[in-house]
């Protein structure tokens, strides 16, 4: 959690000028995911070869060994960033307006994305301490909602139902493909997600051509 919330602070002090801008604030989130990948690597190599292990299977994202002492931290987690999440949900609704018409109307758009955006790092960040550093639901989910009931923004209750049923999904077929053997359930929703999103940004530019 404690790291979580620093890379959001390092995002935000290197993407924080001109407004939070789009490119200058996706190359920050990428230069800093690279920087704590190195940083992790470097811990893995220096650890016991079990605890590396364990590691291993935590970044890829499991549900294996998880109960109901996991389940209350996520729940008690959404059940205080419910009113917040709520506020999410309407504020994507001007995500896609442009800062000077969001100005125009009164809204102030900086300080909405870091509203937006500290919502999303602390729930995340929540259920990857619990349950490993799960790929793609995140990505997947809004975009299939989104498709589902043909809205411009991905539906906030929507997508959240939508990535619960993929990674619950993901879970048992990771148990029970390969079985006797069982593979974390983020190995399934990388292979699910990523083909899904190169298809979505082929479609997409195929429209724009």
């Amino acid at each position: 959690l404690l790291g979580g919330l620093a890379a959001a602070v390092l995002v935000f002090a290197l993407g924080a000028r001109h407004g939070l801008a789009a490119q200058r604030f996706v190359l920050a989130g990428v230069a800093v995911a690279f920087a704590f990948r190195a940083l992790i690597e470097v811990v893995m190599l220096t650890a016991d070869p079990i605890d590396g292990l364990r590691a291993q299977v935590w970044l890829i994202g499991t549900l294996a060994g998880r109960g109901w002492s996991e389940a209350a931290w996520i729940a008690g987690t959404l059940a205080v960033l419910l009113p917040v999440l709520l506020w999410a949900g309407w504020a994507l609704r001007s995500s896609a307006l442009d800062d000077d018409t969001a100005r125009g109307i009164g809204l102030r758009p900086v300080a909405r994305r870091m509203g937006l955006a500290g919502t999303g790092v602390l729930a995340a960040a929540m259920v990857t301490a619990q349950v490993g550093a799960v790929d793609f639901v995140a990505l997947v989910a809004p975009q299939v909602a989104r498709r589902l009931v043909r809205a411009e923004r991905p539906p906030l209750l929507c997508a959240a139902l939508l990535g619960a049923l993929l990674l619950v999904l993901a879970d048992l077929g990771a148990r029970r493909l390969l079985a006797p053997t069982q593979l974390p359930a983020g190995v399934l929703t990388a292979a699910i997600g990523g083909p899904y999103l190169i298809f979505v940004l082929l479609r997409t530019r195929g429209r724009r051509s």
